[in-house]
């Protein structure tokens, strides 16, 4: 039924005025269905791609569905959204071994593990795991610091991170001139997915930290979090992480990223913030280098923040702003927490 043009639907309204950024509102609003209040599961496959938009809550259903299911598997591939063509053999293979289970009562195919991750980077290829997140991660904290030459890099991993002085590292964000996205989990076939950031990385509106080059081999195998502590000059903006992979010869890819948006924030005064980035399993080899970018926009995957604390859909009028980033200091200032595979 269409409801009569001239009365409000104050439902549908509520949808525009809780944005990205209030995430309260949406506590109860993001499943369908759900599954903790189901008495029964029955057996359950999940199929997705680390560059689709799904992925992320998709493996919160896993998790789920693990609590309720006899038998819940998931397969996740180097995949977007858009990947059709790509994915089909690796799906229809694991379209046919669920049903062979299940419907043959093959005992091949239990032998085959529950979790089934392909990892990209250097040592491409699908692993097998007992489950997701994989029991044998440890959290390894990178500081993100600024070097006397003024560059600005990830030190620590599983080391204890060097005590120094605090300092401020910044940059600006013109509404007018957004910061891009390029790849990632995206709805654009023409953008999504793995793709070259170095063009990106040289832009004003963009910090980069990188690490110094690997002496072994590392898996990242789950969530990565960026713990910001910054000073904004405006009251709301939008904060953006992009972990990236860098081969010795200088290229630089995405693997995940994440944002928080703020309508809150006081100007001038210190803040903590916590971006979640994508799941993702990538390995990076001896030589390799871990690379985090900030900025403020991600456009067009994401509306442009105004940098203003306007409602979002009614913003008029925008603002250029300064993030300064807390660097340096210790474990009082920003860092990235990485979960590392013990096996790597």
């Amino acid at each position: 039924l269409v409801p009569t043009l001239s009365q409000p639907l104050e439902w549908f309204q509520s949808l525009f005025d809780n944005s990205l950024g209030t995430e309260v509102f949406w506590t109860d609003k993001k499943k369908c269905v759900d599954i903790s209040r189901l008495d029964r599961v029955p057996s359950v496959l999940l199929f997705c791609g680390w560059y689709d938009f799904f992925c992320s809550e998709q493996l919160h259903d896993y998790k789920d569905l693990c609590k309720k299911s006899k038998d819940c598997r998931i397969v996740i591939g180097p995949y977007s959204h858009w990947s059709v063509l790509s994915m089909q053999p690796k799906l229809f293979r694991s379209l046919f071994d669920f049903f062979d289970l299940h419907l043959l009562k093959d005992s091949f195919v239990k032998t085959i593990a529950p979790v089934q991750v392909y990892s990209m980077g250097h040592a491409m290829g699908w692993r097998e795991m007992d489950s997701w997140p994989p029991s044998d991660i440890t959290a390894a904290k990178y500081g993100l610091e600024e070097e006397e030459d003024g560059s600005l890099v990830l030190l620590g991993g599983f080391q204890k991170r060097r005590e120094g002085l605090e300092k401020k590292v910044s940059y600006s964000y013109d509404p007018a001139y957004p910061t891009p996205n390029i790849g990632g989990a995206t709805f654009n076939p023409t953008n999504c997915g793995r793709h070259i950031q170095n063009q990106m990385e040289q832009r004003n509106d963009v910090l980069v930290f990188t690490s110094k080059p690997l002496m072994e081999s590392i898996s990242i195998a789950g969530e990565v979090k960026v713990r910001l502590v910054l000073i904004s000059s405006v009251e709301g903006t939008d904060y953006v992480a992009r972990m990236c992979h860098v081969t010795p010869d200088g290229r630089s890819e995405n693997i995940a990223d994440g944002i928080v948006r703020k309508f809150d924030l006081i100007i001038g005064q210190r803040t903590n913030i916590e971006i979640s980035l994508s799941p993702t399993m990538n390995c990076l080899g001896v030589g390799d280098r871990l690379r985090l970018q900030i900025c403020s926009s991600a456009f067009p995957k994401y509306g442009r923040h105004l940098n203003t604390s306007e409602p979002f859909h009614l913003a008029k009028h925008s603002k250029i702003s300064n993030q300064s980033i807390i660097v340096g200091g210790g474990d009082n200032s920003s860092e990235v927490i990485i979960p590392i595979l013990s096996k790597g």
